[in-house]
């Protein structure tokens, strides 16, 4: 999500915080369909016969203790 918002890496990810905040429901419904889409990617990934997956998030750190709640967590 920090990429497809911020459009490149970055070391404050600025953008993509700021569009959290102002959009609070575009937020949540676009890390729904990103986790739909990574479920759906990983269960192909475990039928096609990978013995282990690993879902991590790298930008988590750039988070508040609220914001890792709400947005991160789940």
């Amino acid at each position: 999500m920090a990429y497809m918002v911020e459009g490149k890496g970055s070391k404050t990810f600025s953008k993509a915080k700021s569009w959290l905040w102002c959009h609070n429901k575009q937020s949540h419904d676009l890390m729904a369909s990103l986790s739909k889409v990574i479920e759906e990617y990983l269960c192909a990934q475990i039928e096609a016969g990978a013995q282990a997956v690993q879902i991590f998030d790298s930008w988590a750190g750039e988070l508040g203790p609220k914001q890792f709640k709400e947005f991160s967590l789940p």
